[in-house]
């Protein structure tokens, strides 16, 4: 299969945009000088729109009183979540962040 040289100038050109993204938000993570809620923005930011919107009906659940059994979401996309922003809701260690961390927490965990 041949390529055109627009075509392989267009691969290069979003090769090189995901290269850089990807190194702006492993620098943002990594600096330790980055305030907290820069790091936690990163994050969300990279989490995709599927991942947001299941810690969205996590944190509506929680609200309303509901439980928050594991099984009762996508628990990939959960522990996709916890895992990348259990930490950083920690760390904020404000009330709406740690209840936050605690909603998320019980939907992986339990309880």
């Amino acid at each position: 299969m041949k390529i055109t040289k627009r075509q392989l100038k267009r691969i290069i050109r979003e090769e090189k945009q995901k290269i850089v993204s990807e190194s702006l938000m492993n620098w943002f993570m990594g600096d330790p000088g980055q305030p907290v809620w820069l790091k936690f923005a990163m994050a969300w930011s990279t989490a995709g729109s599927q991942t947001q919107q299941e810690v969205l009906k996590v944190f509506e659940a929680h609200n309303a009183g509901q439980p928050l059994a594991p099984g009762a979401f996508d628990q990939d996309l959960i522990q996709t979540a916890y895992d990348m922003l259990y930490d950083l809701l920690t760390e904020i260690a404000d009330s709406d962040s740690s209840e936050m961390a605690a909603a998320l927490e019980a939907a992986v965990y339990g309880e």
